[in-house]
C-alpha cells in the first residue's frame, strides 16, 4: 500500500497518463488530497475575496487555478483507477470534460443558477457512483491495460 505521499508524487509525475493502472491507495490518498487542498482553497477565497450582498455570483479565483491545475491529473487517475479492474477507463475523461466546462461556464454567472445547481447535482450524482465504483479492489494479475500496480514496484 502506497503513503499519502507517494500515491500524490506517483499522481504528478503521471500528470497526463491516461494508460495504465492505479491502485485503490493510489486513488484514494490522491482524492483525500484534493479534497482536503480543495476546502483550503474555497476558504482562502472566502477569507480574501468575500463576496458582498449584492454580487450574484461568488468569486474563487484561487479554487479556480487550483481547479484547472488539478483536471488533467485528477482524470488520467481516475482513469486508470477504472482499468485497474478492467472497466470503461477510457471514456472517463469524455465524461468529465462536459462536467468540468459546466463548472467554469457557471462561475461567471452567464448560465442560469437553477439550471446550473441542477446540472451540478446531476455531476456530482456521477462523480459519486465512478467514486463507489472505484472501491473495488484490483483485477488479479495483468489485464489488457497492464500489470497489476500493486503486483509491480511503483
Amino acid at each position: 500500500m502506497l503513503t499519502p505521499v507517494q500515491a500524490i508524487k506517483i499522481c504528478l509525475r503521471k500528470y497526463a497518463t491516461f494508460s495504465g493502472r492505479a491502485s485503490r491507495s493510489e486513488y484514494w490518498w490522491w482524492t483525500a488530497a484534493v479534497i482536503l487542498a480543495s476546502i483550503f482553497a474555497i476558504s482562502l477565497d472566502r477569507l480574501l475575496f468575500p463576496a458582498t450582498l449584492e454580487a450574484e455570483v461568488a468569486y474563487y479565483p484561487i479554487w479556480d487555478t487550483f481547479f484547472l491545475a488539478i483536471l488533467l491529473p485528477d482524470m488520467a487517475v481516475t482513469s486508470r483507477r477504472l482499468q485497474d479492474f478492467d472497466t470503461f477507463g477510457e471514456w472517463y475523461p469524455i465524461l468529465a470534460i462536459p462536467a468540468a466546462a459546466l463548472s467554469i461556464i457557471g462561475n461567471d454567472g452567464s448560465f442560469p443558477y437553477q439550471a446550473l445547481a441542477q446540472i451540478n447535482y446531476g455531476l456530482i450524482a456521477v462523480q459519486l457512483a465512478i467514486a463507489l465504483i472505484c472501491i473495488r479492489p484490483s483485477q488479479p494479475g495483468p489485464n489488457e491495460y497492464g500489470p497489476n500496480p500493486n503486483e509491480v514496484p511503483q
